[in-house]
């Protein structure tokens, strides 16, 4: 389904740390609630290409214990991982990237996608703007 970059408004968040040092393990994303949402887009990277590293996404309750969402694995054949989920049955969804193998990462953003209406904020970690039709000139500090 082919959709344009003002789909994927707002960022929701972005799970905080990365790991300059290969690792192995899991690294557990925030818990992002979906509501107003049809999905939400996770990005991630690794630097380690193997089949047993990899992003997956888990849903439930805020506070519950989370489950393996069927489907949802994404395996590690480049460095660059997204893994959309449309429609879950699941309120909130975690983002979990799996390094089965050692690899360095970075954060792990999150994208709402298919929103009702823009939300009052973004996430407080998250500084951004939105343009629409900009014209040439010069980009400067306000």
């Amino acid at each position: 389904m082919a959709r344009s970059f003002k789909d994927f408004y707002p960022l929701l968040g972005v799970t905080a740390g990365s790991s300059a040092a290969n690792t192995t393990g899991t690294v557990s994303g925030n818990i992002y609630d979906l509501s107003g949402f049809e999905g939400v887009v996770f990005l991630a990277t690794i630097t380690a290409t193997a089949t047993n590293n990899g992003l997956l996404a888990k849903g439930g309750s805020a506070t519950a214990s989370m489950s393996h969402l069927a489907g949802t694995w994404t395996t590690g054949h480049t460095t660059q991982l997204e893994l959309e989920v449309y429609r879950p049955i699941h309120r909130y969804i975690q983002p979990n990237l799996v390094l089965g193998t050692s690899a360095a990462y970075g954060p792990i953003f999150a994208f709402g996608i298919g929103s009702k209406a823009v939300p009052a904020s973004n996430a407080t970690t998250v500084t951004s703007k939105r343009v629409v039709h900009p014209g040439t000139g010069t980009a400067t500090s306000s």
